[in-house]
């Protein structure tokens, strides 16, 4: 079996010792797969700033022409790592948001949802605003109202959920850290 590592999968530190960041796995059909851990994809990252956004602008004219002009400046450019899976819409660091309980996910469940990139199914404090306007703030766990509101406006992603999500009890508040 050869492993070929991606040219960004292994750094090398000032003195010469190599940290390899990858994870090999093995997919249903037995091929070996590489899969880069995340934290050093999101330090692999670059910090954005005016020579990105010029690099990005000579790279992508087209796309870049298409940028309203408030998002061409690298000063409004935030990295999320966290985002809601019905509404798409980002969490930010020290953001409350919804998630549902770990003992919810079924091991075909988990694999079904990780082959989607997915490994938590969160909801964000916004939508629960939506739903539930000034009271909000109020609500612990997403209600009944919440998941109407959910199956709604977002069939699809429903559609990929078990009867279990549905149930407030299968859900926790995140509240941000102090």
């Amino acid at each position: 079996i050869v492993r070929v590592p991606s040219r960004v999968s292994a750094a090398q530190s000032e003195d010469g010792e190599v940290f390899n960041h990858t994870e090999w796995t093995e997919d249903e059909n037995g091929n070996l797969c590489e899969n880069m851990k995340t934290e050093w994809l999101l330090m692999a990252l670059p910090e954005p700033d005016t020579r990105l956004m010029k690099e990005m602008q000579q790279r992508y004219p087209d796309q870049f022409a298409t940028l309203p002009q408030n998002v061409r400046s690298h000063e409004c450019w935030n990295l999320y790592i966290k985002f809601c899976f019905f509404s798409g819409l980002p969490i930010a660091d020290g953001e409350m948001y919804y998630r549902v309980h770990d003992k919810v996910f079924t091991a075909k469940f988990r694999k079904q949802l990780g082959k989607a990139g997915v490994d938590e199914i969160v909801l964000s404090h916004e939508v629960m605003e939506a739903v539930h306007h000034q009271s909000a703030e109020l609500t612990k766990l997403p209600t009944r109202k919440t998941f109407q509101y959910l199956q709604k406006h977002y069939s699809q992603q429903c559609a990929k959920m078990t009867e279990k999500v549905f149930r407030r009890q299968s859900w926790e508040k995140v509240m941000p850290e102090v």
